[in-house]
């Protein structure tokens, strides 16, 4: 009996340490000081989830936080009706940002919309408008821990599908071009793609046209020409 009662307590104290670490960092990264907190609820993957509304404008679900078991805090949502500049952001477990998702209320050519870190707090992917609106085409590109372009390009939508459209261009972690891939969507027989390498002095290497296999779910196959 004294062994269950034991059990039973330390399990009310690891889980009262855990609650009050998650309030602690709730109360330190909470940027709405002026919401009360109204609902705890733990989600389909397990984490804790705690939501606000503003005192002021009574919305509710204004402010949701997502919490780990360990008490960590995984990400922070904010309802889109604040008209807040930053929807949401997700956090490494020692703390560090993980990502920031961008509420773009006047979207501009080259807002950022979306951008994710690394663990050493260096940019990873940045996601940006290319025109004056949401929609699609959208640029994207991703980087090397150093801080050198990987690859970048647009996406657009084509048949209800969103794929690579232009020419995408990839580097090395030295800042060398070392492919580029121009994608030509079309009707199935007339799509294709050209993918050119290079070498480190940026002389063609080779020069290859395939059919745009990603679009169809088609198998990958060398063209002798542009069809």
């Amino acid at each position: 009996m004294k062994t269950i009662l034991l059990l039973i307590g330390l399990f009310i104290g690891v889980w009262g340490c855990t609650q009050d670490k998650r309030t602690k960092e709730t109360e330190k990264r909470n940027s709405c000081p002026d919401s009360i907190r109204i609902e705890d609820s733990v989600t389909t993957d397990g984490l804790f989830q705690n939501n606000y509304y503003s005192k002021k404008s009574k919305t509710p679900d204004s402010t949701s936080i997502y919490y780990t078991k360990e008490g960590q805090m995984e990400s922070i949502h904010y309802n889109s009706s604040l008209l807040k500049p930053i929807l949401s952001k997700g956090y490494y477990p020692d703390g560090k940002i993980k990502y920031i998702r961008y509420n773009n209320i006047n979207p501009k050519k080259n807002d950022t919309i979306y951008i994710t870190y690394y663990p050493n707090e260096k940019v990873n992917f940045i996601q940006t408008i290319v025109k004056d609106s949401l929609d699609l085409p959208k640029l994207y590109t991703s980087y090397y821990e150093n801080g050198g372009i990987q690859e970048k390009g647009i996406q657009d939508m084509y048949n209800a599908v969103i794929i690579s459209t232009g020419t995408w261009q990839k580097y090395d972690n030295s800042g060398n071009l070392t492919q580029t891939i121009f994608y030509h969507p079309d009707k199935l027989g007339k799509d294709y793609k050209i993918i050119t390498t290079y070498n480190k002095k940026g002389q063609v290497i080779s020069k290859k046209i395939y059919n745009y296999d990603d679009l169809y779910e088609t198998e990958l196959k060398e063209l002798k020409k542009i069809p």
